[in-house]
């Protein structure tokens, strides 16, 4: 009988170990990040290097699930200029806690969020990838991501997706302002069109929806709608080797402006993770934000190379005397843009601030 009691015994005690052991290795929390727009495969590398550290660190008490968006949203042109990136929906899902976090074009964040994240935008301000380092790793990039903080998130990092903007072409290079003349012009955004429209192109804003299908830049090219547009470098691979009827065959390294997005996070659901672990996601953040901004880097570096070694193809870097007539022509988009801020010396301080972050060899090169 004791026998009996004593097996009992430790069956319970083994069993009540077993229960311990599965709680103590159950997530305490989790994190839902979805990935918001295109290209996917930056930052689905990058989401599940956040999802190692994170749950690591925290020794499993955070479980990361990452999850794509299955369709993007329509892209609606409101009062001729304003209007909503693929990403609206992700934002929008954010600020209400359906998500935990997602990577938002600083552009978006501007209209919608923190007006200040339009300086980001201001055509030539920012010179290259260097420079970029220095104003989002800083304290500028500080308090652009804490601007955040007043509309319900919390700002973790910059990232790209895409990096450097450069104008691909089909009937002829983009070499100087006045090839612009004429040409069908595609946009990323409202400035880029108002870019386009100042230099005597016609323009649309972001893609053409046929079918309620987005078309990318190399599907419009292909299709006859438009001459030439702003594209990442990445982009113009796609519209130079993918099209197969109607191909671009013109790289222009303007220097222009640079894609940029923001990590961000629901601010109440962050606030509610206790501080070892807050530590941790921010932690996190900045470090796979810098990976990615490396990978894009180097992924440009790789195109340029590929493209060049492609007689097919030309790359045409602005001259020097161009880009400064191209810049000159932009006062204007300069103006509008910083108009968003509302505050006008806080506008001076952010451009002056970033100015003052350029060093001698960044405006060499722009």
């Amino acid at each position: 009988m004791m026998t009996k009691t004593l097996t009992l015994l430790t069956i319970a005690t083994l069993l009540f170990c077993a229960s311990c052991s599965k709680k103590k290795n159950q997530a305490e929390y989790t994190i839902k990040w979805e990935i918001a727009h295109q290209p996917l495969e930056y930052f689905q590398e990058t989401a599940q290097k956040f999802k190692e550290l994170v749950e690591k660190r925290t020794e499993g008490k955070v479980k990361v699930l990452v999850s794509t968006q299955k369709s993007f949203p329509k892209i609606e042109v409101i009062d001729g200029a304003k209007y909503k990136f693929n990403n609206a929906g992700s934002l929008d899902r954010v600020l209400v806690g359906e998500l935990d976090m997602s990577q938002i074009y600083t552009e978006r964040l501007s209209y919608q969020i923190s007006s200040e994240f339009a300086v980001l935008s201001v055509p030539y301000l920012l010179k290259n990838h260097e420079h970029i380092d220095r104003v989002v790793e800083g304290k500028i990039g500080g308090e652009l991501l804490a601007s955040v903080e007043a509309k319900g998130l919390k700002g973790l990092a910059f990232t790209y997706s895409g990096g450097e903007q450069a104008i691909v072409s089909v009937n002829r290079p983009v070499k100087a302002i006045n090839d612009f003349k004429d040409i069908r012009y595609r946009g990323f955004s409202d400035w880029d069109c108002l870019m386009a429209k100042i230099n005597e192109a016609s323009c649309q804003i972001g893609s053409r929806l046929i079918d309620d299908r987005r078309l990318t830049l190399e599907q419009q090219i292909s299709a006859d709608m438009v001459d030439a547009g702003d594209a990442t470098v990445r982009d113009a691979v796609e519209a130079f080797y993918n099209s197969h009827q109607r191909k671009a065959k013109y790289l222009t390294l303007t220097g222009h402006k640079f894609l940029m997005t923001a990590l961000v996070f629901n601010k109440e659901k962050f606030n509610s993770f206790p501080k070892d672990i807050q530590q941790i996601i921010l932690t996190s953040a900045r470090e796979v934000a810098r990976f990615e901004r490396k990978s894009i880097i180097d992924d440009e570096r790789k195109f340029k190379r590929k493209i060049e070694r492609d007689n097919k193809f030309q790359v045409i870097e602005m001259t020097y005397q161009e880009r400064s007539k191209l810049k000159d022509s932009l006062i204007e988009v300069e103006k509008k843009v910083l108009s968003q801020i509302k505050d006008s010396k806080r506008a001076a301080y952010l451009v002056d601030a970033i100015k003052n972050l350029a060093k001698e060899e960044d405006i060499a090169t722009n």
